[in-house]
């Protein structure tokens, strides 16, 4: 049985890759990966106000990374042993539904502070558990139907002429799977941006013909918040449809150069915040002590309906 099993692996020769596009593909995701793991770091000892679904976000980002970096050593030459393959095949997989859903929550959770601060209606506490098992379910599902259809037959089980991924190339449900998935949350999450731009403008218009004059906080109306989970939403459909679509015409096989947006982007849309620069840049400017903005933050408790305790910037996203 062994000896079948080493003959097997042994067969398993795949074509040979290009290797300058592999090591730039892993150094891009190297440092997508590392980039995120500091931004936790420097939020958390900092002491930096952000809500979970910012943390989730982060995290399914880095496990996106870390699931491509897994093959790192069995990129060129033979092709990794079929259950390791498959393994692989299976976090490839449920990697872009899982990112997708925690972005999702993340627009979710910021159209409900913004609906606590326009309509006075209270988020529930346990919308985290129900943000992570959505994760969950995301990427559960795509991982097990490739790892049940790898199990059950390992040659259609392949590293990617790439050389960066395994996949299933016996079929297209896996694939066809988790292109539901993304593009699913991805018209939800336009739907819910749209919606949340619909309140923004309906709010900022009944306030416009008021004869008493209205102190419109940014708190309150965080759109440099809003646009970074609006830019981040183009940015990340973007990458992975087209992804998708180069993967099922198989165009020239470079598509796998466009998977590293998704945490890069995610590195530079919700990592150069103003607080977060300052930490890094060592620039503790404060701002400017207003008697008016003091008692207005005691009233709404300080968070002015978004969670800011220190500044508007420092806790939505």
């Amino acid at each position: 049985m062994l000896d079948s099993e080493s003959l097997l692996v042994s067969q398993r020769a795949g074509p040979a890759p290009n290797k300058p596009a592999i090591v730039l593909f892993d150094v891009l995701l190297f440092v997508a990966l590392f980039a995120q793991l500091g931004l936790i770091a420097i939020v958390r000892f900092s002491r930096l106000e952000r809500m979970k679904s910012w943390y989730l976000l982060l995290i399914t980002s880095t496990a996106f990374c870390a699931s491509f970096l897994l093959l790192v050593g069995h990129q060129t030459g033979r092709e990794p042993p079929a259950n390791f393959c498959t393994f692989s095949a299976g976090l490839i997989y449920a990697g872009p539904p899982m990112i997708s859903a925690a972005a999702l929550f993340l627009v979710i959770e910021l159209h409900l502070r913004l609906t606590s601060v326009l309509f006075g209606r209270k988020i529930s506490s346990s919308f985290i558990y129900w943000a992570v098992g959505g994760v969950a379910v995301s990427q559960g599902i795509p991982f097990w139907m490739a790892l049940t259809i790898g199990l059950s037959d390992t040659a259609v089980i392949r590293r990617d002429p790439g050389g960066v991924y395994c996949h299933v190339v016996g079929s297209e449900v896996p694939t066809w799977l988790t292109a539901c998935f993304v593009l699913g949350y991805g018209i939800v999450m336009l739907g819910m941006e749209v919606t949340t731009a619909r309140h923004l403008f309906q709010q900022r218009k009944s306030i416009r013909p008021s004869k008493v004059p209205v102190r419109v906080r940014s708190s309150d109306f965080p759109i440099h918040l809003f646009m970074r989970t609006v830019l981040f939403t183009l940015t990340g459909i973007f990458a992975m449809v087209t992804t998708l679509v180069m993967n099922v015409v198989d165009f020239n096989n470079s598509s796998f150069s466009l998977l590293p947006i998704i945490p890069l982007a995610v590195v530079v849309i919700f990592g150069t915040q103003e607080d977060i620069l300052r930490v890094v840049f060592c620039c503790q400017r404060q701002r400017r002590f207003d008697p008016a903005t003091a008692a207005e933050d005691r009233r709404v408790g300080g968070d002015g309906g978004l969670g800011a305790k220190k500044e508007s910037d420092s806790s939505a996203v």
